[in-house]
């Protein structure tokens, strides 16, 4: 056996420095969490910036319906990769996915972690990664939370739009003193808008609190199921910027094929504002 052993392995040694000179084509299939549309986006030339680290040296071609062709330079060295997207990733139908292939050898097919990644892999690693990344695709962190704070005492009011800032402290000031009254602990702090007509919108100021009151004609008081979770995304600076978030939000929702829970409100950390221009902190929850 010993010998046998012995006479096997120059042969062994043979076999892997062949097979660095056998060539074998490799097809892969990754399953991307997002939409087609989104995938399609990315690959747009003006958004390669976005995801690839190589993005000036690196050109991208749709050559056909959902097919595409980038290539890139490396010391004088031409790099291609063709890639096709997938309505389904193998067996999971609920997400897309991107086929691709890529030349390499059978050594490295043996041992793939002994090669360096390849041209193709990085580019498809670093397209995946933006696609599923909040943050990155969205321009905002944005997750799904169990609603922290359920229990709420509201007050509306339907105000003109350059009525809203001076409205504010006073109906947080209200609803704070009313808390009070009725020996509520205040847990966070919230607003909900609503556009109505002629330059005018609808306001509901809230405040979580720890237990179940009886409201009336003007503090009204709301309570989400328990267990309820939320599409939650957060943002920090102007007021009147805060908008992209919202924008973020519902192609967020219409992504992942989510309905809104509850009315849109903002869970702020930062004072209320008191103009346009004052830098807020907010938890926008839907």
């Amino acid at each position: 056996m010993k010998k046998l052993l012995l006479a096997l392995i120059p042969l062994a040694i043979l076999f892997l420095i062949v097979s660095f000179f056998i060539p074998v084509k490799l097809i892969n299939q990754l399953p991307v969490v997002t939409t087609i549309p989104n995938i399609q986006t990315a690959l747009q030339p003006q958004n390669l910036a976005k995801w690839a680290a190589a993005a000036k040296k690196t050109r991208v071609t749709q050559v056909a319906y959902l097919q595409y062709a980038l290539t890139s330079s490396d010391n004088d060295r031409m790099l291609s990769l063709g890639l096709l997207i997938t309505p389904t990733a193998g067996k999971d139908p609920s997400h897309p996915g991107i086929v691709y292939s890529r030349y390499t050898n059978l050594f490295y097919k043996l041992f793939p972690f002994l090669e360096k990644p390849s041209f193709e892999t990085t580019t498809i690693t670093e397209l995946k990664s933006y696609l599923e990344d909040n943050r990155r695709f969205y321009g905002f962190p944005i997750d799904i939370k169990p609603a922290a704070d359920t229990l709420f005492l509201t007050k509306k009011l339907d105000l003109p739009g350059a009525a809203l800032f001076t409205n504010l402290p006073v109906m947080q000031r209200e609803l704070e003193l009313f808390a009070k009254q009725n020996n509520c602990r205040i847990l966070a702090k919230n607003i909900s808008f609503s556009l109505l007509d002629h330059d005018s919108l609808s306001v509901m100021v809230g405040l979580n609190i720890d237990k179940v009151i009886a409201g009336d004609y003007i503090y009204n008081f709301r309570q989400l199921p328990s267990r309820v979770a939320l599409a939650t995304g957060r943002y920090t600076g102007p007021f009147r910027d805060r908008t992209a978030l919202y924008q973020a939000m519902e192609k967020y929702l219409l992504d992942h094929h989510l309905a809104k829970r509850a009315l849109p409100y903002e869970t702020y950390t930062s004072p209320f504002p008191v103009s346009d221009t004052s830098t807020i902190d907010i938890a926008l929850s839907c």
